[in-house]
Order: structure tokens, then C-alpha cells, then sequence
């Protein structure tokens, strides 16, 4: 059976769990990824881009042999090392076929040096190496009794043994993810995968797990020809964590069972699992995996762009049918050299499939790369339905909670132990009676609190982490807590770093239920005596995208979510509301394996990007194709989706943060015929026009809906997702000028302590060190496709299109209006400048909720003291008065030479005495 891009789709995303029997805790995931002090990218590195004649030589050279040419890699080196003064360098990666990208990528001994680079006649652009860190992951050690309740949809009806015996567990798939997205009606016809290989880019693997090893015993490597991991490759070694240790250590053997390597193991267990002693299996577990490991071990591990092209250039040259990433960075941008190259690969025939990100709290226009790129399948998230656990018996019930039955379901991987002189039925104690605080348990308890050791202690979830929440209720003597969930995706808890305290997660439902009758009075308790595992319907989340799921669009007004996963509708619905969630956090919704599969027709293209008002597209055509054995006909149909907000409308420099509300103005659709009949074998366009709905075009909205085409066979119905930006992306403003992220109005020039905004002209520094220069902050409202920090004279005649004034004249944006003027026109290059200080193509916008892979609050110059000229020449910046001239290029600026596509700012003057 040919896999499918639904059919790949899928392995992103089906949760699984580490069985008791194998599971070590020495391979915890990484941290979360809002660390907000992750450098974005790694110091002194660089990705050279050589110009090529990519459409030439690709004709030249097809197939999956790797073309050979280094004549611009070898003049780089030359001159390099001619210069006056030679520049120093070590070379990391070399990519020679340009077909998938020409250039190498090498980390500088002088970071001044970069301009060099830029200045060799052959390179088209010089990328920093941006890091990314791993998906948050943190394994759920279970017992085997869990794993065999979760494939059971939250039963236990089958003994272990007789599974042993018999595969017909393959055949009775009811792992819930698989249900909800139709791999149980796969396996049901006897498919799973076999002659397919899915090449993996994450932490590594462990191929002695049992569920890996082809059903050797537990500890019993196989790797290679014959085993289930039959290839791969480990790019940087154990030691390698991107940013103070740079040198990738390779090897041909991707193991890895080290701290911070365990989610390759998870996501290919998702791909290929065949574990007989729980019944549990993969979506295809006959299939191959070759892992490309691109992260060494560690919790603070990261990769870059350079080492996830070589992974994605090896994965394609191998041969395997399917690539497949659980990482991104923001971006927002397809020129994304990571999104670029999968681009490449997918026209050169083999998918990719990436995780879109787990951002959503960052709201829309917050697209993750390589995900962005185009033809890339882009995944959202999508909450399971079925959440598994084990049962106690809540008293005094009054019908409730879980089952109505008194059955309270806490979700944790293996049941609440306890000594044989201790109590089993323990008393309930809330830390607040008051649901909507947010930050319940973050701070230590009062002293006012009882002993808490023989209570279960229920905290609501928010602000802070668990760890924090674990250890104020372990001070006060707790060694059994409940999180209860807050609005958010449910998850299961991480282990406490206190062994003796033990910890589990509540629905909503149930905590709201346990809190509100503490706070009548009541006293209730939890008896454990007879605990069992069993299931529970997620009734808040379950069937919904994932609050974490990442939205687009891109800045180029596309979509970047394809497909979303697992999924409990063929479209998802936002959370409480009955629309229809916007296809940019959704793309064409749940990914139906068994549908696909079955599938007798075809549409192209699989997505319409409208763009924006003053580029509307609103004229479409689809092809509909019948290619099964019977004559159909097509109803066509317009299904609205939610519009959202992208900015909040009382605040411009703020967008509103995940899960955004859609609200129900839709696009108008008239089609050029709402029924098409063809025979089989044959093929028809059809017209539609788009008429955009009236949104506040203030907010950057995005409006979204599907195109129903319904077949009069079941199994030819299809829908065609499709997305536009009701507002001008032209005028939307780059460069944020309040305080709102801040507390200070931006851009601002800082004193030395980094925190004092300089407001006059009056300022002298030495540029000895950082405490003798200023500090450059700012932050972009959009994308921008270029950006450029350059000194100039302090009596520049040069006119920004924001005024310098003081910071207390830009406290908003309704302020800063008054203060944007035309700026000076002409030619980019026109403007007088002493020298460049730094530059970037493609940058994503600023956030404000930190919680992405690296923090992307501001962007910051330290003014070291020294500039590049038009040459790539360094200089010592001499004593003199000067000023910081920044300038962002605006979205969808036809004109990249014109100083009118920018927005600029000036700093105020200040002067240079060096000692």
C-alpha cells in the first residue's frame, strides 16, 4: 500500500506512553520551550547561501544521486583566507546539490567577520543558525495495564497473555487517536505499512525497547537490514548541544537512551510500534524507520538550520518514502532556508510532514518553520477524546463527578501507592475555594494550612509551573496532590522532583466540582482501596485543537497548517462556540487515513489562499477529477468558518493571544456551477467568487471556510480549505511603538544598565565594554523580510517615518500616529550611512507571551565599536557624534530599492570619546 501525505500525516501526533517495564526516567524530554534566556541562534555561526543555476542543474541531475559541486565552496575559501587579514572559520556542513541547497555553513573565530562573507561575489545570503530546541516532552511512566486500557479505548477486556498468542490485535485496533482518525479501519483491511520506510529528524532512538526491536526481549538491540530501524544516522553526537558546545561529532549509529533523547523513541514508537505483551502498535508498524538524529543529549539540548538540512539532504538521498519533523522555530516566512529546502525535497517527490508548533498562546501570524514551507504539510494539534487513568471512589458522591457514579478518574500512568500502616481513604483539601484564581499554589501556603499529609491536596492549574505548585504543598506536609485542569489541553503530570510525593491531573469538570463543594462546606473524601484503570471522555477539550496548536498565516497571506491530528470531527469547531475554527490553525482539518485511502477523487489545488484586500484574489478555480470506476456527481457548497482578530482591538501592539474566539463573518461564495457529473477517468474546472466579509480591518482579521464537494459516492466527497486576510498587509505597521510590551515606549536607545531609556542627546561612551555603550531595543509588530541597523552622522538630514521624541510621546499606538511622518524618499541605498551594524532577512514578528522556543520578546544591539562598510570592511568607530538609523521593510513592498517601502526610526545623538 502506497502511503499517502493524510496517511504520514498522522505521525506527528498519536500520544504514547513509556511502558513500567522499560521506561527510564534518565530520558525526561528537554525543557519547555519558553526558556526566555535560549539564545535564538548559534554564536558565530552561519549558513552561506551560493547563487545557483538550481532549474539548470536540476534537469541536469535527477533521481536520488547526489550531485557533487564545491567550485563555490573552494572560492569562498580562497577568499577568505587571502584577505588582508585572512579570516578564520571551521566548516561544519558542506551541501553540494543545488537542487536542494548550494552553500555550507561554518562557525567564525571573529563574529565581525560576517561581512566578509557577504561581500564574496557568489553568496546570495548569509543566515545566522537559528536553534531550535526539541518538542516539550516529558514520558508518563505506566504500568501495562494502562497501555492495555488505552488500546482498548479505556477498557481492559483483553489478558496479556492471550495477546501474546495472537496478532489479531492488529486487526481490532480501538487506540483511540487510531479511531479518530481512521488507522483502525486500516489495520482492520490488513495494512500496516509494509515496504514503506518514514524517515524520523529528532533526539535519536532506542531500538531495545520491545516495542522497537522487532519483539526481541526487552534490552536487545536491533539495528539495520532486518529490524525495524533499519537505518538512520547521528549528526551530532551525545556531547552536542548547539550553543557552548559547536562541534557535531558524527556517527552512522543513531542510539540514544541519555537524558533529553527520549522523544525520538516516542515519536517513532507513534510510527512503528509492535509491542505484543500490551497490544499496543504504531500507525504502520510493519513499516521502516530511519532516524536522523539532530540532537545531542541533555535537557538544554538544541539543533540548527544547518544540521536539519543535512538530515533532511540524507533522509532524500537514502531513498526513504516520508520525512518526517516534530520541531520548528517562529518564522512566518517560506524563504526560511529550513522551509525552503523542504519545499525543495517535496517537488523533488518525496513528502514532508512538520509539526506546525505548539505557539497558539502567541495568537495568529506566528507560523513555525520548516512548517511554512511550501508543499511542506504543516500539522496542528487536535486534543484525544479518551483520557485514560485510574478510578477512586469519591464520598459522599451525590452522583458525581467522572461517571456520575462517584467514580473520580485521576490521570496519572500508574495507580497512588501507599504503606501498609497508612490510610487509604484520604480527606480532600483545596488550596483555594475560588476557581478563577489563576495562580493557585504558587506561593507557599499560610501558615493558617493544616498538616497536609493525611489530605489529597487539589490545586488548580495556571501561572506557574508544577514543580512550583509540588513543592509549596510538599512544605506543608502533602504527599498526594491533585492538579485540576484549567481551560487549557489536559496533560499528564511530569514526576515530582520529591520521591514521596505523588501527583496526578483532574479534569475541569471534576475539580470544578470538588472546589465549589468544599466552598459549600462539605467535607469529602477519596477512598483507593479498590483502584482501577480505566478510561474517561475528555467532555472540555477532547475532539478540539489543541489550546498549544500553532496559528498562521504566513506573511505572504498563505496557509501553513495543512492538517490537523488526531481529531474527533472531519472539521474542527472552536472550543464552547459552534463555528467553525479558522483554517489557519486548522488547515483542512482532521486527517481521515481510511478516507484518503479509499478516496475516488481528486482536487486541485488542495487549498485557496485569497491574500489580502488590495491583492484580493477572489476569482478560483478547482479541478475536480473522478478517478474511480463509477460515474459521480459533485454538489458544490460553501461551509463558513470563524473570522479572528489578529490584534486586539484595544491594543494594536498586542495580538490576541491563543485560543482566539472566532466570530461568525463569513466570505460570500457564488459558484460557477453548483453540480458537476463526470464519468470516470475525466476531469472539470469550476469557477467560485470569493466576496470578502466586512471585518475591522484594524485588527489584521483573517477570515476562513471550506468548500464542500460532496459526491453521490460516499467515498469521493472532498472539501477544500480556504483562507484571506481582510485587511492591507501593505500598511500594517512593522516596527511596535508603545510600551506595551515593554513597560517603556520602543524603539529606545538604553544607558549601559540596559534598563534606563536615554531621552536627550547629551550621552558620551567610551565603548570600552558593555557598561561604556548603549543598548539598541525593538520590536516588530509584523514580519520583515529584511531589516537593517546602521551608524550614521548625529546631524543626519535623513527623515524617520516615526519621530525620535521622547518615549512618554509613544506611550500607544493612537499616540504614535501623531507622530508618523512620510520619512525621507528616494533610494535605499541613497541614504548616507558611515557603515552597517547588522542585518537580517526574514525575521518573525516580536511576541509577548514568551512562551515560544526561544524568547522573542525585543530584539537587542549592543554598540560594540565597531561597524562593516559597503566592502565588508570592519572599522573601529572613531570619536565623533552618531546615531542608530534602523529600518524594516514593510509586507508586500514591490519595491525592495525604494526607501519608501521602509519604516525607520532614529535614536537620539550621542557621542564616542574613547580614552
Amino acid at each position: 500500500m502506497k502511503l499517502t501525505l493524510a496517511f504520514v500525516a498522522l505521525l506527528q501526533l498519536a500520544d504514547v506512553v513509556t511502558s513500567r517495564r522499560h521506561g527510564k526516567a534518565s530520558n525526561a524530554g528537554p525543557k519547555a520551550l519558553g526558556a526566555k534566556n535560549a539564545p535564538p541562534v548559534v554564536p558565530r555561526g552561519y549558513l552561506v547561501e551560493f547563487v545557483s543555476d538550481s532549474a539548470r542543474k536540476s534537469a541536469e541531475s535527477s533521481g536520488f544521486t547526489k550531485r557533487e559541486d564545491r567550485t563555490q565552496h573552494d572560492a569562498l575559501h580562497s577568499f577568505l583566507t587571502k584577505r588582508k587579514s585572512p579570516v578564520q572559520y571551521r566548516t561544519r556542513f558542506t551541501f553540494t546539490d543545488s537542487r536542494i541547497f548550494s552553500g555550507m555553513s561554518l562557525i567564525l573565530d571573529n563574529d565581525k567577520d560576517v561581512d566578509e562573507l557577504r561581500a564574496f561575489p557568489g553568496v546570495k545570503k548569509v543566515h545566522p543558525l537559528q536553534t531550535y530546541k526539541p518538542a516539550a516532552f516529558q514520558p508518563t511512566i505506566v504500568s501495562p495495564e494502562f497501555v492495555q486500557s488505552a488500546v482498548n479505548g479505556g477498557g481492559l477486556t483483553r489478558s496479556s497473555a492471550s495477546r501474546v498468542a495472537s496478532d489479531s490485535f492488529l486487526k481490532n485496533d480501538t487506540f483511540e487517536p487510531h479511531v479518530m482518525t481512521g488507522v483502525d479501519k486500516v489495520h482492520a483491511q490488513g495494512y500496516y505499512g509494509k515496504g514503506q520506510t518514514v524517515g524520523i529528524l529528532d533526539t535519536g532512538i532506542d531500538y531495545t525497547h520491545p516495542a522497537l526491536n522487532g519483539g526481541k526481549a526487552s534490552g536487545t538491540p536491533c539495528f539495520g537490514d532486518g529490524c525495524p530501524v533499519s537505518g538512520g544516522y547521528d549528526f551530532v553526537g551525545d556531547k552536542y548541544n548547539g550553543i557552548s558546545v559547536l562541534n557535531p561529532i558524527p556517527d552512522p549509529d543513531p542510539f540514544a537512551d541519555c537524558p533529553g533523547s527520549g522523544h525520538g523513541t516516542h515519536v517513532s514508537g507513534t510510527v512503528i510500534a509492535l509491542d505484543r505483551e500490551v497490544g499496543f502498535t504504531g500507525v504502520v508498524p510493519q513499516a521502516n524507520v530511519h532516524m536522523y538524529r539532530i540532537f545531542g543529549c541533555g535537557e538544554e539540548t538544541s539543533t540548527s538550520t544547518d544540521v536539519i538540512i543535512a538530515a533532511l539532504e540524507k533522509g532524500f538521498f537514502d531513498g526513504v518514502d516520508v520525512l518526517s519533523l516534530s520541531l520548528g522555530g517562529p518564522s512566518g516566512w517560506v524563504e526560511d532556508p529550513g522551509s525552503s529546502v523542504a519545499s525543495k525535497i517535496v517537488a523533488l517527490g518525496t513528502p514532508v510532514i512538520v509539526a506546525h508548533g505548539n505557539d497558539g498562546a502567541d495568537g495568529a501570524f506566528y507560523g513555525s518553520a520548516p512548517a511554512t514551507g511550501l508543499g511542506v504539510t504543516g500539522v496542528g494539534s487536535v486534543d484525544n477524546k479518551v483520557l485514560t487513568g485510574y478510578s477512586a471512589k469519591l464520598t459522599p458522591s451525590a452522583g458525581a463527578p467522572s461517571d456520575g457514579n462517584g467514580n473520580l478518574v485521576y490521570l496519572d500512568g500508574t495507580p497512588f501507592t501507599f504503606n501498609s500502616t497508612q490510610s487509604k481513604k484520604l480527606k480532600l483539601y483545596a488550596t483555594s475555594t475560588d476557581p478563577t484564581v489563576m495562580d493557585d499554589g504558587c506561593a507557599p501556603l499560610p501558615s493558617s494550612t493544616p498538616d497536609l499529609k493525611d489530605y489529597v491536596v487539589v490545586i488548580g492549574r495556571g501561572t506557574c509551573t508544577f514543580v512550583t505548585k509540588f513543592t509549596n504543598a510538599y512544605n506543608a506536609g502533602a504527599r498526594y496532590v491533585f492538579i485540576y485542569n484549567s481551560a487549557a489541553s489536559i496533560t499528564y503530570l511530569p514526576a515530582a522532583d520529591q520521591a514521596d510525593l505523588q501527583a496526578a491531573m483532574l479534569t475541569r469538570p471534576d475539580g470544578l466540582y470538588i472546589v465549589n463543594a468544599l466552598a459549600a462546606g462539605k467535607e469529602l473524601y477519596v477512598d483507593f482501596t479498590n483502584q482501577s484503570v480505566t478510561g474517561v471522555p475528555d467532555t472540555g477539550n477532547g475532539g478540539f485543537m489543541s489550546s498549544f496548536s500553532t496559528y498562521g498565516l504566513t506573511w505572504e497571506a498563505q496557509t501553513a497548517a495543512s492538517v490537523s491530528a488526531p481529531g474527533a470531527k472531519p472539521l474542527g469547531f472552536s472550543t464552547n462556540v459552534s463555528t467553525l475554527e479558522t483554517t489557519a490553525r486548522q488547515g483542512g482539518g482532521l486527517v481521515n487515513v481510511y478516507a484518503a485511502i479509499k478516496s475516488v477523487s481528486r482536487v486541485s489545488p488542495g487549498s485557496l489562499d485569497l491574500n489580502d484586500t488590495q491583492y484580493f484574489d477572489g476569482t478560483q478555480t478547482l479541478t475536480i477529477s473522478n478517478v474511480g470506476t463509477m460515474e459521480q456527481t459533485y454538489t458544490l457548497s460553501h461551509l463558513p468558518g470563524g473570522s479572528i482578530a489578529s490584534l486586539d482591538p484595544s491594543d494594536k501592539a498586542v495580538y490576541v493571544p491563543g485560543p482566539v474566539k472566532p466570530t461568525t463573518n463569513a466570505a460570500s461564495v457564488a459558484f460557477s456551477s453548483k453540480t458537476v457529473t463526470l464519468l470516470p477517468g475525466k476531469s472539470q474546472d469550476v469557477s467560485m467568487t470569493f466576496k470578502a466579509p466586512g471585518l475591522d480591518t484594524s485588527t489584521l482579521p483573517i477570515y476562513s471556510g471550506f468548500i464542500s464537494i460532496k459526491s453521490s459516492i460516499s467515498s469521493g466527497s472532498m472539501r477544500v480549505p480556504y483562507s484571506g486576510v481582510g485587511t492591507k498587509l501593505r500598511s500594517q505597521q512593522v516596527l511596535d511603538t508603545s510600551d506595551s510590551a515593554l513597560g517603556y515606549a520602543v524603539p529606545a536607545l538604553l544607558k549601559p544598565d540596559g534598563k534606563t531609556v536615554i531621552t536627550d542627546d547629551k550621552r558620551v561612551y567610551s565603548l570600552k565594554s558593555s557598561k561604556s555603550s548603549p543598548t539598541f531595543i525593538w520590536r516588530l509588530l509584523t514580519g520583515t523580510s529584511f531589516y537593517s541597523i546602521d551608524l550614521v552622522d548625529g546631524n543626519t538630514t535623513f527623515v524617520p517615518t516615526i519621530s525620535t521624541g521622547s518615549a512618554s510621546s509613544r506611550r500607544n499606538l493612537a499616540a504614535e500616529h501623531k507622530h508618523r511622518v512620510a520619512g525621507s524618499s528616494g533610494s535605499f541605498n541613497d541614504v548616507k550611512i558611515i557603515g552597517n551594524l547588522e542585518s537580517e532577512s526574514y525575521a518573525p514578528r516580536s511576541n509577548i507571551y514568551a512562551t515560544s522556543a526561544a524568547s522573542n520578546l525585543f530584539n537587542q544591539f549592543n554598540l560594540t565599536g565597531n561597524y562593516t562598510d559597503a566592502d565588508g570592511v570592519d572599522h573601529r568607530i572613531q570619536n565623533g557624534t552618531y546615531r542608530i538609523l534602523l529600518r524594516a521593510r514593510r509586507l508586500f513592498a514591490t519595491d525592495a530599492k525604494a526607501e519608501s517601502s521602509y519604516e525607520s526610526y532614529l535614536t537620539h545623538a550621542f557621542t564616542v570619546k574613547r580614552a
